[in-house]
């Protein structure tokens, strides 16, 4: 009698990979998260410092993937923080409920055209 083994999952390193080659690997936390009572002042400056590592980061665009994808609430990700990311979904959730064939126009300065520097169409100012 032939015994039928079952078939094992995927290894899952393939999702998490990325992570091996993040700039911030070894780098101290603090910098990609708020940290508790900390003004905006603070923030904006730790946010842009935190930016520049991930703007020459060879997994940027899997970080801000993962971000997106499991909705992270905290920290600079990919060279964005929380609220570009809330931005990013919102915008996305209103044009993909506009319909087919209908057209969404984003404001200037909206973080439509913050997505498109971070795809490479043009430099951020950082």
């Amino acid at each position: 009698m032939t015994r039928l083994t079952p078939q094992l999952p995927a290894p899952l390193s393939r999702l998490w990979e990325w992570q091996l080659h993040a700039r911030c690997r070894n780098m101290n936390g603090d910098l990609f998260f708020p940290r508790e009572g900390e003004g905006k002042g603070a923030r904006i400056r730790r946010e842009r410092v935190a930016k520049q590592i991930c703007a020459a980061c060879p997994v940027r665009r899997e970080c801000h993937d993962h971000a997106i994808t499991a909705d992270e609430a905290f920290g600079v990700w990919g060279g964005t923080s929380a609220s570009e990311r809330r931005l990013l979904t919102t915008e996305s959730d209103q044009v993909a409920s506009s319909g087919p064939g209908s057209r969404t126009h984003l404001p200037r300065g909206s973080s439509a055209q913050w997505a498109r520097r971070f795809r490479g169409l043009s430099s951020p100012n950082m």
